[in-house]
């Protein structure tokens, strides 16, 4: 009988793992358009949490796991640990949130990681509140419970899903939460074939020096996509993470985003974009707003999740934007044919209207920068907008049309806890279009008539405003009125 190739079995593959990890010298080093990304759009879906970044909802909800146990002196785990870096800052972050006497134990298989990891803690004096455990998380069995459980950028490593996920339900503490921020598209992160067909769509859009791969040093002229999961274990079922969570835990929060995004913010293209220039940010824009479009229509399903679950079922789950994590799962097994491609392509048509690429030197881009869609470009600065994109009873800005606009389609999303009957609104030129009771999620169609090259004045109001920190819905202090997702223009 042959011996498999070491790099197909697990055991070539950890050493695989080993190697690239010690080779990372930092973790957390992608390029400054994920950062402008990531702070324009995903941090507006963690701040009615009293979130500001994936590290603080990683803190608040441990802290909240720790106040259901009902534990003064509470002890966490982090699984897959990796360098400490993510660790230290949850500590840090706890210990200013008042939390003083608290351990973290950080499962981690990689000796040097490890190492790493205890010297970040000493130079940051966190030494006390991290103890440092060696173990193959896929093999990894509870000594004993936890008061909260912390996965990291993790999950996508592990082959034993099945075992981790059980280990976990009997690790944590009666009323523990397990709080996720991880990777959930297809293995490998690769596209499945509706994702690459609209990565394709946008790819023809970028200049030659947009195309250049800086993982593997060359320029494509079309998107190659690469399984990531070959070597190591990058990936390795990242697809199966979230059906198995739906299996053996109940949500209590639940916030995914991204797919068609990834390759344009990711370290392979991601550097190719300036962060400061307005074309690079209009690009990054439009594709955002095709995957919001996508995600709520059901073309695609997200690739990242942060979530919070429990062995106990939630009185109130909080699901971003309604998206469920049931309609999140992607089935393997679909099949999408050349129909159902071209249906989605001329549903999201719009989306691929991205401003020419400039010649010379960028402009300033007003600020706040508004989520446009469209052929439309944005004149002067808007009044009443926050630079989370949240507006509190009005929005008023101006538009020029770059062709005559027929309808116009407002997605907004109005803030948890406004009163029941409130109405939310649009005016075009001192002209109300449409007016209509506010839902949680809001999706107005309005037909409108604007002429190419003339300038319209667009108001957006809701006739209330809430406040979260008074209604006990978390600790935003500012009178809410909604959150600006995107508006589409069709000609």
């Amino acid at each position: 009988m042959h011996a498999k190739p070491r790099e197909k079995t697990y055991a070539g593959r950890l050493a695989q793992e080993r190697r690239r990890f010690d080779m990372v010298s930092e973790f957390d080093d992608l390029a400054p358009i994920y950062h402008y990304w990531s702070n324009t759009y995903v941090r507006a879906m963690v701040e009615p949490l009293g979130c500001s970044s994936a590290p603080s909802f990683l803190a608040r909800y441990l802290q909240r796991s720790a106040e259901r146990c009902g534990s003064k002196r509470p002890v966490f785990l982090s699984i897959g640990s990796g360098d400490g870096n993510n660790e230290v800052e949850i500590a840090q972050l706890l210990r200013r949130s008042g939390l003083d006497d608290f351990r973290i134990e950080c499962l981690e298989l990689n000796a040097s990681l490890i190492k790493r990891a205890a010297g970040e803690a000493r130079e940051a004096g966190l030494a006390p509140y991290l103890s440092f455990v060696r173990k193959d998380f896929n093999k990894w069995r509870p000594r004993r419970t936890y008061d909260g459980i912390v996965a990291n950028q993790s999950l996508h490593h592990v082959t034993n899903l099945e075992g981790l996920f059980d280990a976990v339900r009997g690790a944590l503490a009666p009323g523990a939460l397990f709080v996720i921020n991880d990777i959930i598209g297809r293995n490998g992160h690769q596209r499945w074939p509706e994702a690459h067909h609209l990565v394709e769509r946008f790819w023809r859009k970028l200049p030659i020096s947009h195309r250049f791969q800086h993982q593997f040093k060359r320029y494509e002229d079309r998107f190659r996509d690469w399984d990531c999961s070959a070597v190591g274990f990058e990936g390795i079922r990242a697809q199966d993470v979230l059906p198995l969570l739906l299996e053996r835990f109940a949500f209590h929060v639940f916030i995914a985003y991204g797919n068609v995004i990834d390759p344009f913010v990711d370290r392979g293209f991601g550097p190719n974009f300036d962060a400061t220039a307005r074309w690079d940010r209009a690009f990054i824009d439009c594709v955002h707003a095709c995957d919001e479009r996508a995600l709520r229509d059901g073309y695609l399903t997200p690739t990242h999740m942060l979530a919070v679950v429990a062995n106990d079922s939630a009185d109130s789950a909080y699901f971003a934007r309604g998206l469920t994590p049931q309609a999140s799962v992607r089935p393997p097994e679909r099949i999408v044919g050349e129909a159902d491609l071209d249906a989605m392509e001329r549903a999201l048509s719009v989306y691929f209207e991205v401003p020419p690429v400039p010649r010379g030197e960028p402009g300033e881009i007003p600020t706040p920068r508004l989520p446009l869609v469209g052929c439309i470009a944005q004149d002067g600065d808007a009044e009443g907008a926050l630079e989370d994109g949240w507006a509190g009873l009005a929005l008023t800005f101006s538009v020029v049309p770059e062709r005559d606009i027929t309808r116009l389609t407002v997605h907004a999303t109005v803030a948890e806890g406004m009163a029941r009957g409130t109405e939310f609104a649009v005016d075009v030129d001192g002209v109300r279009v449409r007016g209509v009771p506010a839902t949680r999620s809001l999706a107005l169609d309005c037909p409108v008539r604007m002429l190419r090259g003339m300038k319209a004045k667009i108001r957006l109001a809701v006739g209330a405003t809430a406040n979260l920190k008074n209604l006990g819905l978390g600790s935003d202090e500012r009178d809410l009125g909604f959150h600006l997702d995107d508006i589409v223009f069709e000609p």
